[in-house]
């Protein structure tokens, strides 16, 4: 079946049909959400002691009553509701947040993947990626750690470094039929006694369809 374009005078009125009918006075107000990378860390007793986002908003820790391992920090994204009294928490979806392995050798575990999008947060690195859904075998998701790249001081700037990272996916012997989008983190606050804020940088290398793909941002 083909779909014909409606009439524009046809249109113009279900334009206006829609827009009177949702500015009516007695229309519902629906509250605002929104959605924010946290860490959740818990205490001795696997309740969740502290829920803190990626902007440093601190949410309640007590709203969130699942049973966690104690003494862990979790990586997580929040749904967050804007209220009067402050940002509630509404929901809680838990992600991956990998330490970079090192060691691991050159052109290991490079299978492409499709970046949507490549970001820094404080403590993280973060990339929201496609990757193929697992159906007959199990993949490998993780980063490595290459070392370091050393820079000269260029117009008596102090010697400056950048710590390269490698996105590690094999799917191996899945096949591409379907993707599933993941939200994949990977912390960089271990660096500190490495890297220098502001004069250092992290270089993450991406290996996607479309080629090789680079994200560097200052520490």
């Amino acid at each position: 079946m083909t779909l014909k374009p409606l009439p524009a005078l046809f249109s113009a009125l279900i334009a206006i049909a829609l827009l009177t009918t949702g500015c009516q006075d007695d229309a519902e107000i629906w509250e605002a959400y929104s959605e924010e990378l946290c860490e959740i860390r818990t205490g001795a007793d696997g309740k969740a002691a502290s829920i803190t986002t990626d902007s440093g908003r601190e949410l309640q820790a007590s709203s969130l009553k699942q049973p966690l391992t104690p003494d862990t920090l979790y990586r997580a994204m929040a749904v967050i509701i804007e209220t009067d009294n402050g940002p509630q928490l509404y929901g809680i979806q838990f992600l991956a947040a990998l330490p970079p392995t090192p060691n691991v050798a050159a052109g290991k575990d490079t299978k492409a993947v499709r970046l949507l999008t490549c970001w820094r947060t404080k403590r993280y690195v973060n990339l929201r990626v496609g990757i193929p859904s697992c159906t007959e075998s199990a993949h490998v998701i993780g980063f490595a750690d290459d070392g370091f790249r050393y820079h000269s001081p260029i117009n008596g700037k102090p010697f400056r470094k950048t710590k390269k990272l490698r996105f590690l996916y094999n799917s191996n012997i899945d096949q591409k039929d379907f993707y599933e989008e993941h939200i994949i983190s990977c912390p960089v606050y271990g660096f500190d006694e490495e890297l220098t804020p502001e004069i250092d940088s992290i270089e993450l290398t991406i290996y996607t369809e479309k080629g090789k793909t680079i994200f560097t941002t200052p520490y």
